[in-house]
């Protein structure tokens, strides 16, 4: 059991660098569809590595086309996420626009509870409106804070509802294969099918937009791909182990309301931004909220 809140403390660790990377690429006006598109090309190869090759080659694996087919819309899903928030980073609030994000993991933790059956107490109840009205107060506060670029809450709250949703589609149908009664991701497939199908979803967007890549774009995409990789199979990992103890649901919230904090911190410390009492009581209710969805 404690393997599993190992791997999913290194998942947080590495999805607040994913949301460095991502702030810099919203402040620096990077091309936006070639720097993900580099990410997701190094994730692939750097995915390849983690398979097992010698089961993947000997072949029988279980329910194959399911699994191609769930990872692959889940990919789809998380890349078009992960595009409309570094859209919404561009108005500001980084720190702001990842907590709305990542606070998704409700929609992941009540499917659990609803679909798979796992178990939910008064203090998870409690987590979740925790999580809700962090939403409502950061969302309000957000309007009225100084420090973004454009003045388009309505436009930004769009783009971070629209990411809210497609994480938690992207969430369910990647935690999805874990719930497979007498299955086992021996040949490590799950995290290649996904860089494959966002590889492919990018190089399409990239080649319509015409963008193309240079020196800085590849090595912010390189940072992208190593945090991504690792960040993902650290994430399958935690998933794994603590599935038997059927507490899989509580790895999404440790590791959000990890890289919530950590990101969160570095806004403050590096960039700046302004920590009002409303914004600050929206992070911390979020926080909070996420970590008591993890108490069984």
């Amino acid at each position: 059991m404690i393997k599993g809140f190992v791997f999913s403390l290194f998942t947080a660790f590495l999805w607040a660098m994913i949301a460095v990377v991502f702030d810099h690429a919203a402040k620096k006006n990077l091309k936006l569809y070639s720097f993900y598109t580099c990410g997701m090309i190094l994730g692939t190869v750097l995915s390849l590595f983690f398979v097992d090759w010698n089961v993947l080659l000997r072949g029988g694996i279980e329910r194959l086309p399911e699994l191609i087919v769930i990872i692959t819309v889940s990919g789809i899903a998380n890349s078009v996420s992960m595009l409309l928030m570094i859209k919404a980073m561009k108005y500001g609030h980084s720190s702001l626009v990842w907590a709305l994000a990542q606070s998704a993991v409700v929609v992941q933790f009540v499917f659990a509870t609803v679909f798979w059956g796992e178990s939910i107490n008064l203090l998870q109840v409690l987590g979740l409106f925790s999580v809700f009205l962090a939403l409502v107060l950061t969302a309000s506060g957000a309007a009225n804070q100084p420090g973004g670029q454009s003045g388009n809450p309505g436009k930004q709250f769009l783009l971070v509802l629209g990411c809210f949703c497609l994480i938690g589609l992207s969430q369910i149908l990647f935690s999805a294969p874990s719930h497979w009664q007498n299955w086992s991701d021996n040949a490590g497939l799950r995290v290649p099918i996904l860089y494959v199908s966002s590889c492919i979803l990018m190089v399409i967007l990239s080649a319509r937009a015409g963008e193309r890549m240079d020196k800085s774009t590849a090595l912010i995409g390189l940072v992208l791909a190593v945090s991504g990789v690792i960040g993902a199979r650290a994430l399958l990992a935690g998933l794994d182990s603590l599935m038997p103890f059927n507490l899989s649901k509580i790895v999404y919230p440790i590791a959000i309301s990890g890289s919530v904090v950590l990101f969160s911190l570095y806004s403050f410390i590096i960039l700046k931004e302004p920590f009002t009492p409303k914004k600050l009581l929206g992070v911390a209710l979020g926080t909070g909220g996420i970590i008591m969805l993890s108490l069984k």
